[in-house]
């Protein structure tokens, strides 16, 4: 609608020392000229969130998403997922090793608009990424 995006994922990965969060957006060209523009639309929605909650219907389709990214999710290499299981090893319950990163099965609105209220400005790193700076950029 505001021709700043072509969309936006969100990705994150849990560690013994916490957990990052990363927003990803693939901008138009109207969005690379406006990152501004991009950033208060982001918060601006998270804003409406943290305000209006998390009703049924959005934990359904969280619930959807969560499920197709576990059903289709690639097979790390094996040094990969032993790595990863002997980090949770460190953190969660032997029922949990499997699946406690990945796959939510019973979401809980509560801990979603807690984890959504700490997406703060304050708090993050912003990078744009442009695959045509050495076009537009000069250096000297």
């Amino acid at each position: 609608e505001l021709g700043l995006a072509y969309g936006v994922s969100l990705w994150s990965e849990d560690t013994s020392a916490g957990t990052m969060v990363w927003v990803v957006t693939d901008l138009m060209a109207r969005g690379a000229e406006h990152p501004d523009a991009v950033l208060d639309t982001i918060f601006s929605y998270l804003q409406r969130a943290w305000r209006q909650g998390i009703d049924g219907d959005a934990l359904r389709t969280l619930v959807r998403a969560t499920e197709l990214q576990w059903e289709w999710s690639p097979l790390p290499d094996p040094m990969s997922a032993a790595s990863k299981v002997a980090e949770e090893m460190t953190r969660l319950s032997p029922s949990e090793l499997l699946s406690a990163d990945s796959l939510v099965e019973r979401p809980n609105a509560t801990r979603i608009l807690e984890v959504l209220r700490k997406l703060q400005p304050t708090g993050m790193n912003i990078c744009l990424i442009d695959p045509n700076a050495e076009k537009t950029w000069d250096p000297t």
